[in-house]
């Protein structure tokens, strides 16, 4: 696994745990690259909602990104980017 996909592991954290069941989480990320900092505070939300949760309905953790940066392995579409 690359540097930068393991490099926010153990990074996000909750103060407490969350009564948040029934919630939904709007996490918002300036880039995304290879989504390792969505994942990894995710993640984190989760760990701390779940034995609160168990009665309640099932949180939800949603993505907001500004900016994805391109996967080199792909073509651009004709007439996008450079």
């Amino acid at each position: 696994m690359s540097r930068r996909r393991t490099n926010p592991a153990g990074s996000f954290w909750t103060q407490r745990s969350l009564n948040a069941g029934g919630a939904i989480v709007v996490l918002v990320d300036d880039v995304l690259t290879t989504g390792a900092t969505m994942r990894a505070a995710a993640a984190a939300i989760r760990s701390h909602t779940r034995e609160i949760m168990a009665e309640q309905r099932p949180l939800e953790v949603w993505a907001a990104v500004v900016s994805v940066t391109p996967d080199p392995r792909r073509r651009m579409l004709p007439g996008v980017g450079s």
